[in-house]
Order: C-alpha cells, then structure tokens, then sequence
C-alpha cells in the first residue's frame, strides 16, 4: 500500500513478487524447503505439505509422525537473498485450533 510507506511511492521500486500462478513443481525455482526435522517446534517440515494452486500456497499441517516428531507441517524460503528494505506479505490462517 504506496500510502503507508515511508517518502512517496515514487522513492519505492519493486524488485522480486511471487504470486503463486504456477504448477506446484515450479515451487521449488525460487524456493527452499527444509525437508526434515525441528529441534526448536514440535513439527518436522517437508516440501511436500507445501501446495501450489489455483495462485495460492498452502501450508499444511498434518498430525503424522515423521521425522522423529508427532506433526509435520510445510515450509519455505527465497533462494534470492535480500538486503534492507520494505517487505509485505498476504496471508490467511485456517479457521481451526492448535
């Protein structure tokens, strides 16, 4: 949102976006996964409970033991590093405890 950043829009240029519009094979061109164990969460994160489609990312959370630990769950990074800067994400939970 221009209005909410500091300086005008102008002083602003947008340098890397991803919309998730892609088969959910091409996730992994411009993203990691951790595709293993936690020692810091209670889940163990793997590639394949991260879910491209329809332009979303799902990140699913399962109640399955793998990786030594009771739940795993999906994960991602950039593989383009990043310096200072303004950083914005949209997302929304899943309607369920836990």
């Amino acid at each position: 949102i221009p209005s909410m950043l500091p300086g005008s829009a102008k002083d602003w240029k947008l340098i890397w976006s991803d919309e998730f519009n892609y088969e959910n094979k091409d996730l992994d061109k411009d993203w990691e996964s951790q595709n293993g164990p936690s020692g810091h969460i209670l889940s163990s994160r793997w590639r394949d409970n991260a879910i491209v489609s329809n332009g979303t990312l799902k990140l699913i959370n399962k109640k399955e033991q793998r990786g030594g630990q009771n739940w795993t769950s999906g994960n991602i990074w950039t593989k383009q590093q990043f310096m200072y800067g303004y950083y914005e994400c949209r997302y929304k939970y899943a309607a369920a405890e836990g």
